[in-house]
């Protein structure tokens, strides 16, 4: 797999619909359950991308999208930058969203993602990550792997239609990669 940044509105517009398409499909499954149409899946998407300060990472496998993860600093998320001590929160990094075609699940392609997403937030000098995820799935054992340390635990996710709870879980950024993404 291929991992790229996306820095530009042209590169997100080029990869847009698929982006899109992804999301949705993601998404729609449990344990989520939430049906995003693909306009507004591709809103989400540009909306997150526009942010100051926001990784978004694709993945390509033979030049096709097979997923992204992203990023952004913890300050543009009132819902839980709240919860947290002032200090923490400019040096943060909360991992928003990461989602897989189907067809390439199981592959371990949405750790390389988390991590590719990892490195770049080391690169841009963030401390911490701060990541929010419903137990029992896929994310959840990832980050837990990683070493990310359950710090608090929120009600349902918004428009998720699955009673899980989500948890919190934050890591120390500490080493940077010289490997070059």
């Amino acid at each position: 797999m291929q991992i790229k940044r996306i820095k530009t509105e042209k590169e997100f517009d080029q990869l847009a619909e698929e982006l899109g398409r992804i999301h949705c499909d993601s998404f729609s499954r449990a344990p989520w359950n939430v049906s995003f149409k693909l306009d507004e899946s591709i809103l989400f998407l540009r909306s997150h991308f526009r942010v100051n300060g926001q990784i978004f990472v694709v993945g390509f496998e033979d030049d096709k999208v097979i997923g992204a993860a992203l990023a952004s600093p913890l300050y543009f998320h009132y819902d839980i930058s709240r919860l947290m001590d002032p200090e923490i929160i400019q040096n943060t990094i909360y991992l928003t969203r990461i989602f897989v075609d189907r067809k390439f699940r199981g592959k371990h392609f949405g750790q390389l993602l988390h991590e590719a997403r990892l490195e770049f937030a080391k690169w841009e000098n963030f401390q911490f990550a701060l990541h929010r995820t419903a137990a029992g799935t896929r994310m959840h054992r990832i980050v837990q792997r990683g070493g990310f340390k359950k710090i608090g635990q929120m009600p349902v996710l918004e428009r998720c239609e699955t009673n899980l709870g989500t948890y919190i879980y934050r890591n120390e950024l500490r080493v940077l990669s010289l490997k070059k993404l």
